[in-house]
């Protein structure tokens, strides 16, 4: 499977509702450096439940989906 089609799916799933796939999301996207994207996602996991983490790129962590919006909303 090639990332866009595994972004595909994920976006699916997380469209859904699903947490999981929202936070991968998020952190795809932080990785790319589409911050805007990333934001929406990790939104979207926070109002769904912020008690699952995320990894924290930045020192190599963990963060809640709060967090990593924090995060990556100061780096807009």
């Amino acid at each position: 499977m090639d990332v866009a089609q595994a972004a595909h799916w994920y976006t699916k799933a997380a469209e859904e509702g699903c947490m999981d796939a929202q936070l991968d999301l998020g952190e795809m996207y932080e990785r790319e450096k589409d911050l805007v994207q990333a934001a929406k996602w990790f939104a979207r996991a926070a109002q769904n439940d912020d008690h699952c983490f995320c990894r924290d790129e930045a020192d190599g962590g963990r963060s809640t989906a709060t967090q990593a919006l924090a995060r990556v909303k100061d780096a807009l």
